[in-house]
């Protein structure tokens, strides 16, 4: 052990909250500014509005209904 002082519940909370900070501001500082982290959102919503354009409205349920059997079946 590092230290033979025990340590109190508060000092854990205050630990994970200044972690958590340290967290965010480098997301904020970092990760947020680079063009890979707008190329994974532009990825992640692009895809949704696509199909939302494409697909047949009179089927919509039965094909979400497809792929949902065919995540769990591969899940």
């Amino acid at each position: 052990m590092l230290n033979s002082r025990p340590v109190s519940y508060q000092e854990v909370i205050e630990a994970r909250r200044e972690l958590q900070d340290l967290a965010v501001a480098h997301w904020l500082q970092d990760d947020i500014h680079k063009w890979t982290w707008w190329l994974n959102v532009a990825l992640t919503i692009v895809p949704w509005i696509i199909w939302w354009k494409l697909v047949d409205r009179k089927r919509v349920f039965e094909i979400l209904a497809y792929g949902l059997l065919v995540t769990v079946t591969a899940t």
